[in-house]
């Protein structure tokens, strides 16, 4: 079986294992299994970010969560943005 999720997320080359549809399936499940209401997407500079977050983005939405997108940023700031998220919530 192959690892899927490292520190940072999910990590392989896209359009090999890391498909729209198994982002997808991956966005379903987080919205399923999550606790807080609204889910916070974001993506780094890579030129597969946009296809993959709108995946993830299909499947939270599918599931009708609330979502908040953060184009290309640093991880650094979707922990400040999330943190404000919850201060403000």
């Amino acid at each position: 079986m192959t690892k899927l999720f490292g520190t940072s997320g999910i990590r392989s080359k896209a359009n090999t294992l890391v498909t729209p549809k198994l982002t997808l399936q991956v966005g379903q499940a987080l919205a399923t299994y999550a606790k807080a209401k609204t889910i916070l997407t974001a993506q780094d500079t890579r030129t597969t970010s946009p296809m993959l977050q709108h995946a993830l983005i299909a499947g939270i939405t599918v599931e009708a969560k609330t979502r908040k997108t953060a184009e290309a940023i640093v991880k650094k700031a979707v922990k400040l943005i999330d943190k404000i998220i919850k201060e403000t919530s």
